[in-house]
């Protein structure tokens, strides 16, 4: 299982984010531009504006299942305040996009893996094995 990432994450075995350089009618293509990629990446940044936790800035530096229950939390509130009509707060913040396919590869501090070749590996077995050869 895989969570899915918009380009605001860095790329993780376990968080897939989109490839940046895709070309049209490729499978790296057809992955990045999946129509339940976009609709994810819809719900990404509506809970990215609502609850700042979830941005780049405020990385969550916590196991995936954490983060995941989190992030299930998050949306749970999402959910209330929309069925109860609770409006959001406004303000100007704005978030950098991260180049997962050019950042630089650093060795994770703890697990002393590189964490992005592993996660572009595992998201090229995912692209080629649900979209198509690579």
């Amino acid at each position: 299982m895989w969570l899915l990432g918009d380009s605001g994450y860095p790329i993780e075995p376990w968080l897939l984010t989109p490839i940046e350089s895709a070309v049209p009618g490729t499978a790296e293509y057809r992955y990045t531009h999946a129509r339940i990629r976009n609709t994810v990446e819809r719900c990404i940044g509506i809970l990215k504006m609502r609850f700042r936790c979830l941005t780049k800035a405020r990385c969550m530096h916590y196991h995936p299942i954490r983060a995941g229950k989190i992030i299930y939390s998050c949306m749970i509130l999402h959910n209330f305040a929309v069925r109860f009509n609770l409006q959001e707060e406004e303000d100007d913040y704005d978030e950098d996009e991260i180049d997962n396919d050019n950042a630089p590869l650093i060795e994770h501090p703890i697990r002393g893996i590189n964490v992005l070749a592993e996660g572009r590996m595992v998201r090229t077995q995912v692209v080629r094995n649900y979209f198509g050869n690579i």
